[in-house]
């Protein structure tokens, strides 16, 4: 399986750290790219879930043996991410780039190339989550874990008449539950877990 740039909601603190951290989600939740939005150098996604989900199907499934499949939900740059968290957290704008700013976070003018994942959708019946739920689901896991030290609470006098804010989104919920594979693999590490 190739792999994009993997977003979404991580499970291990060791993920949040460093350069990772620095470069994804967490750089626009902690303010950090308030001046400046970052370039985005792999102009593909896909969520952490959906990847994790395509190695198993990948081992069970005969007919993805020796296959050399793509597993990409779509084309995204940093301010399409961006606009994602002002339009679900609009209690978190203070934080984000905005105007000018997010002009290096943007699709290059030349375009970006094509890549093709249906052999990923044909061989493993792959479906994948989109960048809104991969984003929305990663802040909430954030908020969740308190990283950064940065309090979640909305900002005082905030209330939801004031934004398109959806109702539901506050408090921080936990990402997504996973999706109805059939895949024995799977149903055996849930089972485990106790899921």
């Amino acid at each position: 399986c190739v792999l994009p740039k993997l977003l979404g909601p991580y499970h291990s603190v060791v993920l949040y750290t460093g350069e990772q951290i620095r470069k994804r989600i967490g750089h626009f939740y902690s303010g950090g790219a308030r001046k400046a939005c970052p370039s985005t150098n792999a102009h593909y996604f896909v969520d952490v879930r959906d990847a994790a989900l395509s190695f198993v199907l990948a081992a069970e499934k005969e007919e993805a043996a020796g296959e050399r499949l793509v597993i990409a939900a779509d084309k995204f740059c940093n301010k399409q991410i961006v606009e994602i968290i002002a339009d679900e957290f609009p209690y978190m704008r203070d934080r984000l780039p905005t105007g000018e700013a997010l002009k290096n976070g943007d699709f290059p003018a030349e375009g970006i190339p094509e890549i093709d994942n249906r052999r990923s959708v044909e061989v493993l019946g792959m479906t994948y989550r989109s960048l809104r739920e991969s984003v929305v689901d990663n802040i909430n896991r954030l908020q969740s874990k308190n990283r950064f030290g940065i309090s979640s609470a909305q900002p005082r006098g905030w209330s939801p008449k004031q934004s398109s804010h959806k109702p539901g989104i506050w408090p921080p919920q936990r990402p997504s539950p996973p999706r109805p594979v059939e895949s024995p693999t799977l149903a055996l590490a849930l089972e485990k877990l106790g899921r």
